[in-house]
C-alpha cells in the first residue's frame, strides 16, 4: 500500500497510477498498480445512494497491468458496521467496520431490493387506481413503493426511480400516456397484465 499525494482523491481528483508520493520510478517499477477510489456523487445518484453514505463505498480499479490483460471493469465495495455480540446488559457493546464485496446494481435485477411478496403487494396497489409515472404528480407511482418498502419518497427518490425503471425493464410494468381529467396527455405507471391462454391453446394445460 502507497500513500497518493494532497492534489488527489476525495473530490480533488481521480485516483491513478500517477498519484503515488515521491518518484514515478516506484510505480514504472511495479508490474501491478491498483487504485481506490471513494464512490464519486454522480456514482452515488446513478446508483441510487444517498450522497451522505457514499464515503462508505469505494472501488478498486486495476490502473496498470503488464503482466495480464487490463480490464475497464472496477472491483466495488462497501464499509459495514458489525455487532460483536458482547453486549451485556449495562452496556450495548462494540461494533467494527468491516469491508464486503458491492455490487453495482444491475438495471434490471431487484431481487437486493424487492422480495416477490413485495413486488405482488406493489401490483396490487397500483392496479387499484391511477398512477402517473412523474414524481411530482401527486398520484406518484413511486409513493406506494415508498409505503411497501419502507422508504422516504423524498429522501431515497433517486433509488425508487432506480427501481421502476428496473421493473418497466423487467416487464412488470409499463408506462402508456393517458389522458388526464382535464383532457392532457400524462405517462402513467401501471402492471402489465398476466398472459392470458385461451382453453385449449398452448400453455393451458389442455389438449
Amino acid at each position: 500500500m502507497h500513500h497518493i499525494n494532497k492534489a488527489s482523491g476525495d473530490g480533488k481528483g481521480e485516483v491513478t497510477a500517477d498519484s503515488g508520493r515521491g518518484a514515478g520510478a516506484l510505480k514504472d517499477k511495479a508490474r501491478a498498480v491498483r487504485a481506490i477510489n471513494t464512490m464519486s456523487e454522480k456514482e452515488a445518484e446513478k446508483a441510487g445512494i444517498d450522497s451522505k453514505d457514499r464515503f462508505s463505498y469505494f472501488r478498486v480499479t486495476n490502473v496498470k497491468s503488464n503482466m495480464s490483460k487490463r480490464s475497464g471493469y472496477a472491483d466495488w465495495y462497501r464499509i459495514v458496521s458489525v455487532d460483536l455480540g458482547n453486549g451485556t446488559k449495562w452496556s450495548a457493546g462494540d461494533s467494527v467496520g468491516v469491508v464486503e464485496k458491492w455490487k453495482w446494481p444491475s438495471e434490471t435485477d431487484t431481487s437486493d431490493d424487492i422480495s416477490p411478496e413485495e413486488l405482488d403487494e406493489i401490483k396490487r396497489q397500483i392496479s387499484s387506481g391511477a398512477h402517473g409515472d412523474n414524481h411530482q404528480s401527486k398520484d406518484w407511482a413511486g409513493l406506494v413503493f415508498s409505503k411497501v418498502l419502507g422508504l422516504n419518497a423524498k429522501a431515497d427518490k433517486r433509488k425508487i426511480g432506480r427501481l421502476m425503471k428496473a421493473l418497466v425493464k423487467a416487464g412488470h410494468f409499463v408506462i402508456v400516456e393517458r389522458k388526464s381529467d382535464k383532457g392532457r396527455q400524462r405517462p402513467m405507471f401501471e402492471v402489465v397484465p398476466e398472459p392470458h391462454h385461451p382453453r385449449g391453446a398452448v400453455g393451458s394445460g389442455d389438449f
